[in-house]
């Protein structure tokens, strides 16, 4: 595990390069949506105390010193309320639009993207997995012949398509539930609970859906795969129930593939739906990455983009070290 973790650092070292170099020649300019009246001076000691006077390693590296050491030491005085050091001088990344740090940006809009697209994400894999497992026990049957083609339509349609569906069905024409997703909403009393629970149901069930399509598939193909060896053969030999030989020892061996899909798409809960985020107007982190590419906020996109490559390469750990739980041979130096 040792191992895996040393080559961890230099991906992500490697990575931040390639995403800061491949933004910072991108053709953008902070002061380019300034007025023209603004003096040409004037727009020089903008660029100046945004630091893009200096030369390109000069800002690489500080760049990575706002995010790697002084985002985290903010981030741990606010929540233990612990003074480290200057905090008044401390630079951080911050917003070419907003003027504000990027990590404030995206602690106010995480919520509502864990709110909607974290819920969404534990409802597809609770949809997928009893269907997966019941499909392939069952092949060929009605039931599985249902699910493949629920799966394989929900696999196919993008989700901006089912979810200009569903609003001109469950909003337009029935009016049960909003269009729109009101961030603003505060929860008081049942009420405003239920209020907040019909705004979620579409957005939600709109990814639940997607999520859902892949994973009941490759679960289904995974369970196959595991009934057709030889220690399945044996068991029954010995007189074992099909129930007992699924639930102790081919749901075990074929959750191994599934943990990996699961791990992998568990950064895109932080990250956002962007599509869904926009068509429902959720104001999370899908939302806000559309905004700073829109508005060339390139701290902004590189802070986001960086960040949803450290959630990868974290949660590929995490799904390695899952990988020794749920199979023993596999040991990690």
């Amino acid at each position: 595990m040792s191992k895996r973790l040393f080559f961890a650092i230099p991906t992500l070292i490697i990575i931040s390069f390639a995403l800061f170099a491949i933004l910072d020649l991108a053709p953008n300019d902070p002061t380019s949506d300034l007025p023209i009246t603004i003096p040409p001076e004037v727009r020089q000691e903008i660029r100046e105390s945004l630091g893009l006077d200096k030369p390109f390693h000069v800002r690489y590296f500080k760049w990575m010193e706002q995010f790697f050491i002084n985002e985290p030491l903010n981030l741990i005085e606010g929540v233990t309320g612990l003074q480290i050091g200057d905090s008044e001088s401390r630079l951080r990344v911050t917003s070419w639009s907003s003027y504000r740090p990027v990590v404030d940006l995206i602690i106010e809009r995480l919520p509502q993207t864990l709110w909607v697209v974290g819920l969404s994400y534990v409802v597809g894999i609770m949809i997928a997995l009893p269907i997966g497992v019941i499909s392939a026990f069952k092949q060929y049957s009605m039931f599985d012949q249902i699910g493949t083609f629920i799966s394989m339509v929900g696999f196919s349609i993008p989700t901006f398509f089912t979810g200009l569906v569903m609003i001109i069905v469950f909003s337009v024409w029935l009016g049960w539930l909003p269009s729109t997703y009101d961030t603003t909403h505060v929860v008081k009393d049942f009420p405003s609970f239920w209020v907040q629970v019909k705004q979620m149901i579409m957005p939600v069930l709109v990814l639940a859906f997607y999520n859902a399509a892949q994973l009941s598939r490759f679960m289904r193909a995974s369970v196959l795969e595991n009934l057709n060896l030889d220690y399945v053969r044996t068991a029954r030999a010995k007189g074992l129930r099909d129930r007992a030989i699924l639930l102790k020892h081919v749901l075990r061996n074929s959750l191994l593939p599934v943990v990996t899909m699961i791990a992998l798409g568990v950064p895109t809960i932080f990250t956002g739906a962007i599509i869904t985020e926009q068509i429902f107007r959720v104001n999370g982190i899908g939302q806000l990455l559309i905004a700073g590419i829109n508005s060339a906020d390139i701290p902004l996109v590189q802070s986001l983009s960086f960040l949803f490559a450290v959630l990868i390469v974290t949660f590929n750990l995490l799904a390695d070290i899952i990988y020794g739980f749920l199979d023993p041979r596999i040991k990690y130096e």
